[in-house]
């Protein structure tokens, strides 16, 4: 008997990664481009220090956790789809 092995989830990982990083993007625009550029630099009343170097760096660091949190959770979501969720992979015989 000859068995045809469907696995189900292995390429929707790429998409959930993706969509994972786009989150991140928006969430990091959101929470540090937004609130720093309404503080002026030099203002006396602003609580945030302006230092062109660290508001630089702050966004490339959370840039690359989103693609590290994004790749990490495809990793996962792959791991996932092909061990754990072991009844979506179906077995269709093909001499019936």
């Amino acid at each position: 008997m000859q068995y045809k092995i469907k696995q189900i989830g292995g390429n929707r990982a790429g998409l959930v990664s993706a969509t994972t990083m786009l989150i991140f993007g928006v969430v990091v625009f959101l929470l540090i481009y937004l609130p720093v550029s309404y503080i002026l630099p030099g203002d006396e009343n602003s609580t945030i220090v302006y230092d062109p170097e660290v508001f630089l760096i702050v966004p490339v660091l959370y840039t690359l956790l989103a693609y590290v949190s994004g790749a990490l959770y495809a990793f996962v979501y792959n791991i996932c789809a092909s061990k754990f969720f072991a009844l979506e992979v179906t077995l269709e015989q093909l001499d019936k």
